[in-house]
């Protein structure tokens, strides 16, 4: 944390002359520079580590395997120029409620994640502890140049926790534990809504347990003019969804 605890001394006066003003952090800094930025410091270290590549816009993605991929992005704040980290998983058979219909995150365009992970101290923390897992804005006032070896320092203090946590859900039947964990927690349910409950549902069927996805998507509470129907969209997927992990 060398680099940074030095970057917070700069950025608290402590190398300004007597009674100069601070700069305002990301007055310069656009959400497409801020893009291009951390291209340049996440992309290369992305790829040796976890096999990925850059997407575009806020998404970095490995290839497709046994019907998910691993998905980084950055979960955004004030104004597209600061987030903090969100790693999780992408599938291409668990469906999306847009509008009054179903979608699917198939292609690079369409990425997302169902299930997916912040810092913990990002969730729980305020203050300097918070801003030592968010990238972007906070040192654009000393140029380019550092907030590219800033974001990058960051990034490699927290890819040992992205390589954990993939390796801790790559089996199925751990996303499955993982997704209900999610639901016990305080601040997945709220940010996720119904799209946790959706993604547990589809797990569960592709892992052979169909019966218990349908209970699952039956005990939801849907809500709006749409609710019920979308519900049995969501059942008619259900059942034509295949058992994909589950042995001969």
């Amino acid at each position: 944390m060398g680099l940074l605890d030095s970057l917070f001394r700069k950025r608290g006066g402590g190398e300004n002359a007597p009674g100069s003003a601070a700069p305002s952090p990301a007055a310069e800094l656009t959400p497409n520079r801020w893009k291009e930025l951390l291209d340049q410091a996440w992309s290369e270290p992305l790829a040796q580590r976890l096999d990925m590549t850059y997407l575009g816009g806020w998404y970095w993605a490995a290839p497709w395997k046994d019907h998910r991929r691993k998905v980084l992005r950055v979960w955004l704040q004030r104004g597209c120029t600061c987030g903090t980290f969100q790693w999780g998983w992408n599938f291409d058979f668990i469906p999306h409620i847009s509008g009054s219909r179903l979608t699917y995150r198939r292609t690079d365009k369409a990425v997302g994640q169902e299930l997916f992970r912040v810092p913990e101290s990002y969730i729980r923390q305020s203050g300097r502890q918070r801003e030592r897992v968010m990238v972007g804005q906070y040192f654009n006032d000393l140029g380019e140049g550092v907030l590219v070896e800033r974001d990058r320092s960051l990034l490699m203090d927290i890819l040992p926790t992205l390589e954990e946590y993939y390796q801790r859900t790559e089996a199925p039947e751990m996303l499955q534990t993982e997704a209900e964990e999610l639901e016990k927690h305080s601040w997945y349910p709220f940010v996720c809504g119904a799209q946790l409950g959706i993604t547990r549902a589809f797990l569960l069927a592709a892992a052979g347990q169909k019966a218990e996805g349908r209970s699952l998507l039956c005990a939801m509470p849907w809500q709006g003019p749409d609710g019920e129907r979308i519900r049995e969209l969501l059942l008619a997927r259900l059942e034509g969804q295949e058992a994909i992990w589950i042995g001969p």
